[in-house]
């Protein structure tokens, strides 16, 4: 080999170990998630081991030489723009720390990858303006992946700082966004910051206090599903079983009445928007163009064979998709035992909200269009269309009359949700006066088997207010209460089905005074549950009575033989059937 040879053979080795060097070096000076992004991009930057090149080209390698420049300026960049973490971390003060640490906890990242992100992006500045007076409500913090761009930019347009950032940016799982909730979907999980009143400032001592903290679920269930979750298992709840100043006044009560009220409302339009997107249909698109302005062009499009034969595929299509909408009607609900008359109402909202939709989408031109050219070459699949038109017409005058007559008792269900056993006596007689109108006017509702489910959710809507009412909504049992409240509670619920029975009486009777048909449900399926409940309470009462009796024998002072017989006999009272 030549001398020249030799000397380009040692010059591009010696590059080689250079950029090898360079590449350690600035891997060891990174921390976190920057020692991957140095170390990838010095071994993507390196050159690969090959035969020394000979000539003269060899004595100037520009990949070596471009390399090595790019990383040791990276290096003096991410010296220059980025101080130590740790010196960063001790500029938080007790509130920021806070604030920051129940992010970490509400959204999932590491305490560490949190502060990354929080002092790459600024926000800890948008973070301080939430402690001042007259500052914003709340802020809104979204942790998701990352929106990859459509594709990597080349490593030679990636320079300095910029590309190791990059790297370490792309290895991270999720990020943290402080966003306005319009501007940015959500992907992932939401946080709100939100304060009590923006009149005080937030300060070491009270940011515990003003500051509440919210998470939304954005992946897995959809928004409206944890927004209804959020309500019906935290608001409603707190709200109703808490008490509050407001149960000092009657104004109070009447006000907190309210807000269960609008909350309990607010929940189940979530539910009912949530089940109608998932249950929604939506017509397969027909690829054709049916859209005609002559007599000419409508008279070549009904005559065209190949699209009259598309036309007849996806109008035998959407028969199909609206025969399985129908067929849901026809097929047994399955509820529990405690489902109360509020998800007949939610049933039929959600029904009238599809059905409504499929009946929108008959509207459509190229529904239409294709529909009508079928029906001028008397093709046999028109048969089956307005057979499955009128079924679905009838579906929809159905869910609709019945929304309407539902909507006129539902005022008299909020009071068996939020209200006490004596509160509920009070509808009990609007109830029956809905009903007796749902039972002589609806076309569709007043049938037995709809009329006894309705008043079947009632009763179990009832049972479960009672149970709530005697152990306080879940917070006491009848054996740590005084004995009095418990008996007046029971009290309330034997009266409450009392009344529930004459209000049925009375609708019986005046049916028969104005001429109407009777009802034709059965009163066991109606009434069985909530009875057998009272002669539950009946025998707890019956127990309390058996214990004051009895109790007497620890104050007897008598001793002797007659006292062990009088205790024998005490032994054989069969508590057995007092069990409940």
């Amino acid at each position: 080999m030549s001398a020249k040879g030799l000397l380009a053979g040692a010059a591009a080795a010696a590059a080689g170990s250079v950029a090898a060097s360079a590449a350690g070096s600035v891997a060891s000076s990174a921390t976190g998630s920057e020692d991957a992004a140095a170390a990838a991009e010095a071994s993507a930057v390196r050159p690969a081991a090959a035969p020394p090149p000979a000539g003269p080209a060899a004595l100037g390698n520009p990949v070596a030489l471009t390399s090595f420049s790019k990383l040791v300026s990276a290096r003096r960049k991410l010296k220059q723009e980025a101080p130590s973490l740790p010196l960063r971390r001790q500029e938080l003060d007790g509130r920021s720390e806070y604030l920051l640490r129940c992010l970490s906890t509400c959204t999932g990242l590491g305490w560490h990858e949190l502060l990354d992100i929080v002092y790459e992006e600024k926000m800890l500045s948008r973070l301080e303006v939430l402690f001042m007076v007259n500052g914003p409500q709340r802020l809104l913090w979204f942790c998701q992946p990352p929106h990859a761009p459509p594709g990597p930019p080349p490593p030679d347009q990636r320079s300095g700082s910029r590309a190791v950032r990059g790297a370490a940016h792309s290895s991270r799982q999720n990020t943290l966004l402080l966003t306005d909730g319009v501007s940015v979907p959500l992907r992932g999980i939401a946080t709100a910051m939100t304060r009590n009143s923006n009149q005080r400032a937030i300060t070491d001592d009270n940011a515990h206090k003003e500051v509440l903290f919210c998470t939304l679920p954005g992946r897995g269930d959809s928004l409206l599903q944890a927004a209804e979750r959020l309500l019906r298992l935290v608001f409603i709840p707190v709200i109703s079983r808490h008490p509050t100043e407001l149960d000092g006044t009657p104004a109070g009560r009447a006000c907190r009445h309210q807000l269960l009220l609008a909350l309990c409302t607010t929940a189940s339009i979530f539910h009912v928007t949530e089940s109608s997107i998932r249950q929604q249909v939506v017509f397969e698109d027909i690829p054709l163009d049916l859209s005609f302005s002559t007599p000419a062009e409508a008279m070549a499009l009904y005559k065209d064979k190949y699209k009259l034969i598309v036309m007849e595929q996806y109008v035998n299509i959407w028969v199909r998709q609206i025969e399985e909408v129908l067929m849901q009607s026809e097929l047994l609900r399955k509820e529990g035992n405690e489902t109360g008359p509020h998800k007949e109402l939610e049933y039929w909202k959600v029904r009238s909200s599809v059905i409504d939709s499929i009946i929108e989408q008959l509207k459509l031109h190229k529904v239409k269009t294709a529909v009508f050219c079928l029906q001028m070459n008397h093709y046999p699949i028109i048969k089956l269309w307005r057979r499955t038109d009128r079924r679905i017409t009838d579906a929809f005058n159905e869910a609709r009359d019945n929304i309407r007559f539902i909507y006129c008792i539902e005022k008299h269900l909020h009071p068996l949700t939020l209200g006490s056993p004596p509160e509920m006596v009070g509808s009990i007689a609007g109830l029956f006066n809905a009903v007796r109108m749902i039972h002589s006017v609806s076309h569709y509702y007043n049938s037995s088997e709809r009329m006894s489910a309705l008043l079947i959710k009632v009763t179990n809507q009832m049972i479960v207010s009672c149970m709530d009412y005697i152990s306080d909504r879940g917070r006491y049992t009848i054996w740590n209460q005084p004995e009095e409240d418990v008996r007046s509670k029971i009290r309330d619920c034997i009266s409450l089905r009392d009344h529930y029975h004459a209000g049925l009486e009375r609708a019986e009777t005046t049916l028969e005074n104005v001429g109407d048909r009777p009802f034709e449900f059965s009163k066991v399926y109606i009434f069985g549950k909530f009875d057998a409940f009272c002669s539950r309470l009946t025998m707890i009462t019956n127990l309390f009575d058996s214990i004051q009796v009895y109790s007497r024998l620890f104050n007897s002072r008598i001793e002797g033989e007659k006292t062990l017989q009088l205790y024998n006999s005490f032994q054989l009272v069969p508590f057995q059937r007092y069990a409940c």
